[in-house]
């Protein structure tokens, strides 16, 4: 599920978050009932968005995307739009989608190589087998 990809101390601090007392359990479970009625009714009004850093609490970086991913998929978003916000809306954020954001002659690209297919199912973005950043596997084979 690439934990094993998580540097240790990360792997460790989201261990202790997920020990945290009820209460901050209670907020983060309403958060997720307020994206669940939220992103639905963006959906509807056209709304673009994407996918959020994988750094609040309760959320192993990366795992976090995939988690992320899949509630957009139960709000009815298709894989292809789910990998759009991935990529290229994020770029657009940034002010940076004319140079990242996409796999094209021109473009920075740092690449998350994966060992299943995200255009059937976003699931498959937790089937990561490799980072290659500048040119660079930095991560996995």
């Amino acid at each position: 599920d690439g934990m094993e990809l998580l540097p240790e101390e990360v792997v460790k601090d989201w261990s202790d978050q997920r020990a945290l007392p009820s209460p901050r359990r209670k907020g983060y479970e309403k958060t997720l009932a307020v994206f669940d009625e939220l992103v639905p009714k963006m959906r509807a009004a056209g709304v673009e968005l994407l996918i959020s850093p994988s750094d609040a609490p309760f959320c192993v970086p990366g795992k976090g995307y995939v988690i992320e991913a899949q509630h957009l998929a139960k709000a009815g978003y298709s894989p292809a739009e789910i990998l759009r916000m991935a990529t290229l809306n994020g770029a657009r954020c940034q002010g940076e989608g004319t140079v990242r954001g996409a796999v094209q002659v021109g473009r920075v690209a740092d690449l998350v190589l994966l060992d299943g297919n995200p255009f059937e199912s976003v699931d498959a973005l937790g089937e990561v087998s490799a980072v290659v950043m500048g040119g660079t596997v930095v991560v996995g084979r």
